[in-house]
């Protein structure tokens, strides 16, 4: 039977669509089966594995996206690795993936090979990969070595002979031939020399090598398809000596004069090491400060490093208390070094020199006032730099009225402050310190220890004394005794008269300023346990800014009214500062916190009226873990009289 078709086709051909309209005139015979559709489209994302490429015996692994078998099941794929000829899988392969064993297909050594592919179906072969003009085009390859070893792998050692050296080492890849020998080059990779007798297994002995001399060896495999590619490298000094002993470090100095050195300040260390050593070595000391400091071969017989002060470092006299061989010296005997004895003594930083790492600020103890009115002195903890505050950093007043600083002036501990107009007998006068921003130099204009470090802001006061002028009334001399009358008897009888002298009298004095005491905690440790506050309650607390002893308006208008309250009262004020635990402020730094604050408490109540005696005293941050807010305070209790003397004692600085 004979069938008429009339189709409308569309043709995808190199992108280009094509449409036709034919009139085709089919013959179907029965039993004769005839080919429906087109042939394959291209396929397309391809991706491979290339499963150890420098070695001759490797494959690819081949992944695709098949495309369209247009309307026809493909039966088969062809291989190409020019684009040009291709060839059909036999058996016939449409199961991915497609692996490509470089031996089976005899691909060339030292290139990129590169696979095309394309599907098959009852219509004929499909579209390749690549290479066409449009749409999408893919392909992998892999490039197939030349089937020479590899050098060595890293972590090769030579141990030093007479006029040799043994080189141990693991080997690399064969490349896919058996490495047969070694050849090694001792001129920079000028001229390589095979090892006569051949050698090919670890270690090997490498000859003509100088004595005391260091060399470096290179190293590369042989196999029957050539040389290594590169060498693998290492130094050794031969020596015809049986010197067995190891380098050790004889001692530990600095060139930093002696003095004091704080935050961001560099100390430079050296060690001496007892011989010769190799290029390379270092070790890693640890300062009394918990520092660690990196030492580098410098010379052939030190190793040098430098320590830069950091926050919250300290040392009353800097030294190494130990050390770590971070990559061990070696002599030229190929000894390396083992132990790690400390030198002790002179042969120490500390027992050669006095070099001392500061970085707490100084802290007031006590401001006074002198008789005439004049001058403040502040006295603090330590020494202080001579380069101070200006008088902008001083708001110095009696009550209401300002006084002016004339000059400021350093000696030893103190700082004295001269007031351009007098202060009266018995004033309280107020000194309000306000610290700039932090400086580790010594040359910025702070109150700064010698290291350099910076006291922090403060509010203390002093109160004018008066002088004491002592009258006596001297006794009249006693009178003669009257002559003694004459007698008939040879008996003389003496009457003595004594007139005992009045008291002396003491002019009167003007009332003296209430006590104030500045309290230490006898506590032997570095943790603080809260306090057990006693007395009546005055205030529910003066809360401060973080990291500020400075009182706000808030705070004063707080102790105002305490100031009214204590008015009428006698006994004893205790003022407890604490600060906030945050995580980074050291224990010291927040107990000088605290009891700045508490001073500052106790000068303003005085400055204020205030003639009840007080006690304040600092704790610090008193929690285990980080705080709130409310712990930057300070807390008010008042005790009677009976109790006042007990509480007096405690200070352990009175």
């Amino acid at each position: 039977m004979w069938k008429i078709a009339k189709t409308k086709e569309s043709l995808m051909k190199r992108g280009r669509v094509i449409v036709a309209i034919t009139l085709c005139i089919g013959v179907t015979a029965p039993g004769i089966a005839s080919a429906v559709g087109s042939t394959p489209l291209r396929p397309t994302s391809f991706n491979g594995d290339c499963t150890v490429p420098s070695n001759s015996t490797g494959q690819i692994s081949v992944t695709f996206t098949p495309g369209s078998d247009g309307g026809s099941a493909i039966t088969n794929y062809k291989y190409s690795f020019d684009n040009i000829t291709f060839v059909a899988f036999d058996p016939p392969k449409i199961t991915q993936p497609f692996v490509f064993d470089f031996t089976t297909y005899n691909r060339p050594l030292g290139e990129l090979t590169y696979i095309y592919l394309k599907a098959m179906n009852a219509n004929g072969d499909g579209e390749s990969n690549w290479g066409n003009a449009s749409g999408t085009n893919s392909r992998v390859g892999c490039t197939v070595e030349t089937g020479r070893p590899s050098r060595p792998l890293t972590g090769m050692t030579a141990t030093p002979g007479d006029g040799s050296a043994s080189v141990t080492f693991t080997p690399g890849s064969n490349g896919g031939s058996a490495i047969t020998n070694y050849k090694y080059s001792i001129d920079n990779e000028m001229t390589y020399i095979a090892l006569s007798p051949a050698d090919a297994t670890s270690p090997i002995t490498i000859p003509g090598l100088t004595n005391g001399v260091l060399t470096t060896i290179y190293l590369k495999a042989v196999n029957a398809n050539g040389d290594s590619p590169t060498a693998r490298s290492v130094t050794v000094t031969p020596t015809g000596s049986s010197d067995t002993t190891r380098p050790v470090v004889t001692s530990f100095s600095s060139t930093k004069a002696d003095g004091t050195y704080g935050i961001g300040m560099t100390i430079n260390i050296t060690a001496t090491i007892s011989e010769e050593i190799a290029v390379g070595a270092s070790i890693t000391v640890t300062l009394d400060t918990g520092d660690t400091v990196v030492l580098t071969r410098a010379t052939a017989t030190t190793l040098t490093g430098t320590y830069t002060v950091g926050t919250g470092d300290n040392s009353a006299d800097l030294t190494v208390s130990s050390y770590v061989l971070t990559s061990a010296p070696t002599d030229a005997s190929g000894n390396a070094m083992t132990s790690t004895a400390l030198p002790t003594g002179t042969n120490n930083i500390a027992g050669a020199q006095a070099i001392v790492v500061d970085t707490t600020p100084p802290t007031l103890r006590s401001a006074t006032a002198n008789t005439a009115g004049t001058q403040v002195t502040l006295t603090f903890n330590e020494p202080l730099n001579a380069t101070t505050a200006v008088a902008g950093d001083f708001a110095v007043s009696v009550g209401t009225v300002a006084k002016t600083v004339s000059s400021i002036s350093v000696s030893g501990s103190t700082v004295i402050l001269t007031l351009g107009t007098p202060a009266a007998s018995g004033d309280v006068i107020s000194v309000v310190y306000t610290a700039p921003t932090p400086n580790s130099a010594t040359s910025n204009s702070a109150i700064q220890d010698i290291a350099g470090n910076d006291a922090i802001s403060f509010t203390t006061t002093a109160t004018v004394p008066s002088a004491t002028t002592t009258t006596t009334t001297v006794a009249p001399a006693p009178a003669p005794a009257p002559e003694p009358e004459p007698t008939t008897t040879t008996t003389t009888t003496t009457t003595t008269t004594t007139t005992v002298a009045p008291t002396p009298t003491v002019a009167p004095t003007k009332a003296s300023p209430p006590k104030v005491l500045e309290c230490k905690i006898a506590n032997k440790g570095t943790k603080y346990a809260a306090p057990v506050v006693v007395g009546e309650k005055l205030s529910e607390g003066i809360i401060f800014d973080p990291a500020s002893p400075t009182l706000d308006s808030k705070d004063k208008r707080e102790l105002d009214r305490v100031t009214s309250v204590m008015a009428e009262r006698g006994g004893l004020v205790l003022v407890s500062g604490f600060a906030r635990k945050n995580g980074f402020d050291s224990a010291e730094y927040l107990r000088n916190l605290s009891l700045a604050r508490a001073r500052n408490v106790s000068n303003y109540l005085v400055a204020k009226g205030v003639r009840v005696s007080m006690r304040y005293e600092g704790y610090g941050a008193v929690t285990k873990d980080i705080g709130t807010s409310i712990e930057r305070k300070v807390d008010l209790r008042w005790i009677d009289d009976s109790e006042k003397i007990k509480y007096e004692k405690r200070c352990l600085n009175q």
